[in-house]
């Protein structure tokens, strides 16, 4: 029986030619007669040529056109009966030397096409995986970034205005936008009273590193009571929940 991938419509005399002789070496087999070497060329060319068994250079230079066999080292008549015999034997799933590229397609154009889909097809799953791959990575550095803002705002929670200095010395050089910064900055500075007179909520528009010269100008006027107090405002542990 002629495997599926052989039962092809012919659109061309040797697509015909080589469907053909598929089908008479395959018959012989099944009726267990006695196979000459390289039936399948063998037959090929014969059901092209109208009977003729002898193969010769014309024959193969019309299948092959890399066929030069004047040149210097090139392949013989038999290299090229032995290939294209493998070719046709395997449906069109392997193309060996010498045959030029160009002799699939016109032996096999489906199994061409059928090769064309599954590049396709992969290039698509290889698109799809390097996608997954990337959006993986992005969320991993997303979670990573907001790791770090909220460690950073931890920290922010344990400084007070007089020490708030070191807490911006260190996370302005780490990877955080500025404009994170500024945020949880604003929010734990409305925790103090005594510095509302600094009016640096006004100012939240002013890079960071500003509001902080401006913040530690206003510092130096505070009270030693108004830093006790302000050092009491600190929380003493990190909230947790209640089991």
């Amino acid at each position: 029986m002629i495997p599926s991938n052989r039962a092809l419509v012919p659109v061309n005399e040797y697509q015909q030619a080589a469907v053909h002789a598929v089908v008479l070496v395959e018959r012989k087999k099944e009726q267990g007669k006695r196979i000459a070497a390289f039936p399948y060329a063998k037959a090929f060319f014969k059901v092209l040529n109208n009977g003729r068994g002898q193969i010769r250079a014309n024959d193969i230079r019309q299948i092959s056109s890399n066929y030069f066999p004047e040149e210097r080292g090139g392949a013989s008549i038999a290299q090229y009966i032995e290939a294209l015999d493998r070719l046709i034997e395997s449906g069109g799933q392997y193309s060996p030397l010498p045959l030029s590229g160009d002799v699939v397609a016109t032996l096999f154009p489906a199994y061409g096409e059928l090769c064309r889909e599954r590049r396709e097809r992969k290039w698509d799953m290889q698109s799809q995986r390097k996608h997954r791959r990337r959006s993986r990575e992005e969320q991993q550095k997303r979670r990573r970034y907001q790791n770090q803002l909220a460690q950073a705002e931890v920290e922010l929670a344990f400084s007070t205005p007089s020490t708030i200095g070191a807490w911006y010395a260190y996370w302005s050089k780490q990877d955080i936008y500025e404009d994170d910064l500024t945020e949880v900055f604003f929010a734990w500075f409305e925790r103090w009273p005594c510095m509302a007179g600094s009016k640096l909520m006004h100012f939240k528009n002013d890079a960071l590193w500003c509001v902080m010269e401006r913040l530690k100008g206003f510092e130096g006027y505070l009270s030693e009571a108004e830093r006790v107090f302000n050092s009491l405002l600190v929380p003493n542990k990190l909230p947790f929940d209640e089991v």
